[in-house]
């Protein structure tokens, strides 16, 4: 979302931590003003489309942007947001079977997991 409204504004946007019920629940999207609103609620649209009309309206799927599209203004700027993909993070990897060190008679538990090597 950042890289299409700087590509399409050319300034940084900001973006609100929480959503606004005069935006339909959605976060607001400001870059020389208000410029749009994430993923507001289909069902709360209705009564704020006139205040959305102006706005792009941004979506994780293109199932939500037709629910949007539905309850919005004909013309609704609504703009699906290609997801990201994480990266995996580094997971530990269970051994088989947990097992002393050769030569060890202490009382110090074996290693229940080994971290994989980056």
């Amino acid at each position: 979302m950042f890289f299409y409204v700087r590509r399409e504004t050319g300034v940084e946007p900001y973006v609100e931590e929480r959503g606004m019920p005069e935006l339909a629940m959605g976060a607001p999207v400001y870059a020389r003003g208000l410029y749009g609103v994430i993923c507001p609620v289909a069902s709360r649209v209705p009564a704020a489309r006139d205040r959305l009309a102006p706005l792009v309206v941004f979506v994780a799927s293109e199932r939500e942007r037709q629910r949007i599209a539905l309850q919005a203004r004909p013309g609704q700027r609504i703009v699906v947001l290609p997801i990201a993909q994480e990266a995996e993070p580094l997971l530990p990897r269970q051994t088989a079977a947990p097992t002393r060190p050769a030569g060890t008679d202490d009382d110090t538990p074996p290693p229940l997991f080994e971290l994989d090597a980056p």
